[in-house]
């Protein structure tokens, strides 16, 4: 079997033509999957901030209604300290 310098240029080229097609249609799903990675990370960091201020808000709440309950009876002072204690210690700990 014979090949020639034409025969052998002739699939150097096609092979080239054929990887540069593959190049072509690969790159934007490349380019996509890229994407979609970045903003699953971000969705991700959203919801971390999502559940804390979720945390804040639960926190900010009892503290309130320790506070309402204090107004209401003139008392409770003892819940009053209780939920100080419990609102330090979070704050504490969230830093």
């Amino acid at each position: 079997m014979n090949i020639t310098l034409q025969q052998l240029y002739t699939w150097g080229a096609t092979f080239v033509g054929f990887c540069g097609v593959i190049a072509y249609i690969v790159k934007p799903f490349s380019s996509f999957i890229t994407r979609v990675k970045k903003i699953e990370d971000d969705q991700q960091k959203f919801d971390d901030k999502i559940s804390k201020s979720e945390q804040n808000d639960k926190m900010i709440l009892k503290c309130l209604n320790a506070i309402l309950l204090h107004m209401e009876t003139g008392n409770s002072t003892g819940e009053l300290r209780k939920q100080k204690k419990e609102l330090d210690d979070y704050l504490i700990e969230s830093k």
